[in-house]
């Protein structure tokens, strides 16, 4: 249940609203010159948002994927609050080619605005941008003429860059037991799914060689006599593949420094 914002309404379903809403967007998005393929469990999470904070509604659209889930469901949101007074703030990139995914941004609430009624507005929406921005980022993004309204400027702005902070991210690897992964167009974010235990190993010398993560469900990694050679693997990852490189044999004896059991 939502009320509209002058209050002399009541929309009571809104997500049934919003559902319609994405299925107008699907129907003609096509003809609008744009491929969509819209994620529902980000449309339901759009809606959340918005039902919660109707008048403060900044969708963050690179989750999945920008142009063919992020826009689209933002966009479905954005007519259902517009049928009920309510004016959404607008959209934040925090990953990727910013100035080309602003300018893809600003290009599709254009098309979209075209061809929607009462929704001229959207052409001229809010575009937010974030991820690490600092005064390089600023100027490169002018010089390839982005079409950003506002940046969201954090780390770089209370720390020096000689002596820079450790940007820490906690994603969802499993719920209520079943693993989860993130899916992101950026390959670094995308996470390894399922609860871990963290092992640091040792050689015989006693340093510390290599860190090792594994699921929880699998057995832990042992020596049954001193000194045995273990067989490690290296995995690399090169545009965005990741794919097995050269192996090698070590001593080690093993400490768990981390336990998600």
């Amino acid at each position: 249940v939502l009320k509209a914002h002058t209050g002399d309404a009541v929309c009571e379903n809104f997500l049934k609203l919003v559902l319609e809403k994405s299925a107008f967007i699907i129907s003609n998005s096509a003809a609008w010159g744009h491929s969509v393929d819209p994620n529902s469990g980000e449309l339901a999470a759009f809606a959340s948002y918005a039902h919660a904070f109707p008048d403060g509604f900044l969708a963050l659209v690179d989750t999945y994927n920008v142009m063919k889930s992020g826009l689209p469901n933002f966009v479905a949101v954005v007519l259902a609050l517009r049928d009920l007074g309510y004016h959404a703030v607008g959209v934040r990139l925090d990953s990727g080619d910013l100035a080309y995914l602003s300018k893809a941004c600003r290009q599709y609430f254009r098309d979209v605005s075209k061809h929607v009624k009462d929704l001229e507005w959207l052409a001229a929406t809010n575009i937010v941008a974030s991820n690490d921005i600092n005064e390089e980022t600023l100027y490169s993004l002018q010089n390839q003429g982005h079409e950003i309204n506002t940046f969201g400027v954090g780390t770089h702005l209370v720390t020096c860059q000689a002596q820079p902070a450790l940007g820490c991210v906690f994603k969802l690897v499993a719920l209520n037991d079943e693993p989860r992964i993130k899916l992101s167009e950026d390959v670094e974010k995308v996470n390894l799914p399922g609860s871990k235990d963290a092992f640091r190993l040792y050689g015989k010398d006693g340093a510390p060689l290599i860190d090792l993560l594994s699921n929880t469900d699998e057995p832990p990694p042992t020596v049954s006599t001193p000194g045995e050679i273990i067989s490690l693997q290296m995995i690399v990852s090169c545009k965005g593949r990741c794919f097995p490189s050269h192996t090698y044999g070590t001593y080690f004896w093993e400490t768990c420094v981390w336990s998600a059991r």
